[in-house]
């Protein structure tokens, strides 16, 4: 797996959350479960996407657990039962998962057990442990799906 180092701004996300259960299995479950829900959701409160659409999945740990929050960029307004989030200024190690969600935690052993200390770099301490960043090259199921896995890092 290849990897960047980039930094991004801060930016705001509206989105939804549920907490994730604890074993790999369940979470992919529980995780797919809930992206039909936020998108029949985002349907449901006008929020369509554009042909150049971006969606975000964080992974929160708090006190009551790991929490799994789909997202989209804000958008003027916040329909009800979405809340904001606001990601604040970071590095990042980002690299892709390619191929069929069911294999991302392949994708994610490789970036924490490899890349990330192969790459001299320390997981940031932030509101969150990583996000996703989907676009037009994912597709669910897919060999040739991508999706981008973005890490917080030490500058």
């Amino acid at each position: 797996m290849d990897y960047r180092i980039e930094t991004r701004g801060a930016f705001c996300v509206m989105g939804q959350e549920v907490k994730l259960a604890g074993t790999k299995t369940e979470n992919v479950k529980i995780s797919s479960q809930f992206w039909q829900t936020f998108n029949q959701n985002l349907k449901r409160s006008g929020c369509t996407g554009s042909p150049n659409w971006v969606k975000y999945a964080l992974l929160q740990r708090r006190t009551e657990g790991l929490f799994y929050t789909p997202a989209v960029p804000l958008q003027s307004t916040v329909p009800p039962g979405f809340f904001v989030l606001e990601l604040p200024a970071a590095t990042y190690l980002v690299t892709q998962h390619r191929g069929p969600m069911r294999n991302i935690y392949s994708s994610y052993e490789t970036l924490y057990r490899t890349l990330l200390p192969n790459s001299g770099r320390r997981p940031a301490q932030q509101q969150f442990l990583h996000f996703e960043r989907y676009d037009d090259r994912f597709y669910w199921n897919r060999e040739s799906s991508i999706l981008e896995l973005w890490v917080p890092v030490e500058p």
